[in-house]
């Protein structure tokens, strides 16, 4: 008993060092990145080990950051809208490499050959749809307007020869998503993920709604922090959804026990896909499949003006770290993750 009496203390010592730690990293890239505000979540197979605010939901306010802060995730979204057409494919509705020409009306000809895999592999040749005018969140895209838009504009390259990371062939998956449900993608994607699991902050990121705790966004311009732009791309199913890394636990959760989708389908969006020569890419559904320092790592970030979150894997260590921040530039997020991750992984040296 003495001897227990005695690693008790000790044992909690250390794990508050471990977090002060990790706090003193998070504050530290924060500061030389400009980020105002930001969360951290770190789960360990299968338990929340680490989850914290750090600094300013708005500056101007004087709001501060709390773990039910809602921030915008950029593309952290494609893997929501992947896992929708999965499920979709799981229940006989869709084929990934059927045309999608197959499912859609009004396609030109000129896209025949793009399948909805070449769609979610980023290899449709499709312009990127943030580069084209009239795509704006306030312009009212629909279907109609969207192909009207996007089919001005010839293809890039032929379908499935070459990889381009494209916000396009998201955007299209959620229309098609909508004609196959004769649903609103957002109500779909609600009802087979947000609300079962519970996931109740988690919405369209639309700035005229009004969103409880909802985070100011930032850009940095020369240096400068500046409230973020007005001008904002419609990417719906591409990079759309406001959360919180409370939300995202559940959803990571989610992933790794496979309640929304088989171990079949999970395995088949974390597989790279190829190329028409075979040559494989880094992409597979809706995540990145990588490494970093050694350690495989299935991730995916986010970026739209004003915000940069990430959702880092770690398969083999059964770590996962989810950083959302109030800053624009890009991979930020991500940086603070990879400053974070040798706390929780044992890299190889």
């Amino acid at each position: 008993m003495f001897y227990r009496s005695l690693l008790l203390p000790m044992l909690f010592a250390a794990a508050f060092a471990a977090a002060d730690k990790v706090d003193d990293i998070v504050r530290k890239e924060m500061a030389a990145r400009k980020v105002q505000g930001a969360v951290l979540a770190v789960v360990k197979d299968g338990n929340v080990v680490k989850k914290a605010a750090y600094g300013y939901a708005n500056i101007e306010n004087n709001v501060k950051t709390k773990l039910d802060s809602v921030f915008e995730i950029g593309s952290i979204t494609k893997q929501f809208t992947a896992t929708l057409i999965m499920k979709l494919v799981e229940e006989g509705k869709l084929d990934l490499d059927r045309p999608v020409i197959e499912y859609m009306p009004g396609i030109p000809q000129e896209w025949k050959e793009i399948t909805l895999r070449h769609l979610l592999s980023h290899q449709s040749g499709l312009k990127n749809v943030n580069d084209i005018e009239g795509l704006s969140i306030f312009d009212n895209v629909d279907y109609a307007k969207f192909i009207k838009r996007l089919s001005a504009h010839p293809l890039e390259f032929t379908p499935g020869t070459k990889y381009a990371y494209r916000n396009t062939g998201y955007c299209f998956a959620g229309y098609i998503i909508q004609h196959v449900t004769k649903r609103s993608y957002w109500d779909y994607l609600s009802d087979t993920i947000f609300k079962p699991l519970k996931m109740n902050s988690s919405q369209p990121r639309d700035p005229s709604a009004i969103i409880k705790n909802r985070v100011a966004g930032y850009d940095i311009v020369d240096g400068k922090i500046q409230n973020r732009g007005t001008h904002l791309t419609d990417i719906n199913a591409a990079g759309a959804i406001a959360s919180t890394v409370l939300d995202l636990i559940l959803w990571n959760e989610a992933v790794d026990k496979n309640k929304i989708i088989s171990p079949t389908s999970q395995q088949l969006m974390w597989t790279p896909n190829k190329l028409s020569d075979g040559k494989p890419t880094r992409y597979g559904l809706g995540w990145i499949i990588t490494e970093y320092r050694g350690a495989k790592l299935i991730t995916h970030g986010g970026s739209t003006s004003g915000f940069s979150a990430v959702i880092q894997k770690y398969v083999d260590h059964g770590v996962t770290i989810i950083v959302l921040t109030n800053c624009e530039t890009l991979n930020t997020a991500a940086f603070i993750a990879q400053e974070v991750a040798p706390e929780y992984v044992a890299f190889k040296k």
